[in-house]
This record gives C-alpha cells, sequence and structure tokens, in this order.
C-alpha cells in the first residue's frame, strides 16, 4: 500500500481517484478474483451515482469498460430497453416516469418496458 500521490493538475470541478488493486495473498483464498463480478458492481456502483465516470481496466486480457450514468437510474433504464418497444412512444407532454417492468415466467414473447 502507498499514499495518495497528486499526479497532475486540473481545475476545481475535473477531479478524480485512481485506485489500483492486486488482492493480497495473505487475505484472500486466491489472488484471482471475477472479473463479471467486479464489473457488475462497479456498473451498479455508476447508476447510483449520476455523472460518476467509473472505468476497469484489466490488465490481464487488455481490456477496458467505462460507465457512466449522467441521468443515473432513468440512463440505466433506457439502455437496459434498448430497440424494445417502449410507452409511451410520444414524449411531449413533458411527463416522464423511470419505470421497468420484467414480466418472468414460461410464457411467450416476454418483454421488458421502460418510460426513458
Amino acid at each position: 500500500m502507498q499514499d495518495l500521490q497528486v499526479v497532475g493538475t486540473c481545475g476545481k470541478r475535473n477531479t478524480g481517484t485512481s485506485v489500483h488493486f492486486w488482492p493480497d495473498e495473505s487475505f484472500f483464498d486466491s489472488p484471482r478474483f471475477s472479473v463479471s463480478r467486479l464489473t457488475h458492481l462497479l456498473k451498479a456502483k455508476a447508476v447510483l451515482c449520476p455523472g460518476v465516470e467509473i472505468t476497469f481496466k484489466d490488465h490481464v486480457n487488455n481490456t477496458e469498460q467505462t460507465r457512466c450514468y449522467a441521468d443515473g437510474l432513468n440512463d440505466y433504464l433506457c439502455e437496459a430497453v434498448n430497440g424494445l418497444p417502449t410507452l409511451p412512444e410520444n414524449r411531449s407532454s413533458g411527463i416522464s416516469k423511470a419505470i421497468l417492468k420484467r414480466w418472468t415466467g414460461r410464457c411467450c414473447g416476454c418483454r421488458k418496458a421502460a418510460s426513458c
């Protein structure tokens, strides 16, 4: 572990923190962790913190994922139903609610719907 370090300059509203993590075998059963579980948790944090950009860099597989939901849950719901029909189709009324419904079961044609 090391102390925080200043790595550059930026404006008052343009700040951030980088965290590098390597599991310590003396505390964990294995130095490996589930990338899918970790990225799922980071996505949830991005949804709950509107406007915060979270980037996960996997140096083992040489991949990078960035999540930012400027409007929080509403943006997440719109992403979740991308390409599916939404109700109401006409948003000109200026009234909107963030709603996600999912019908589950063994039926045919189950759909997700959201107001985006």
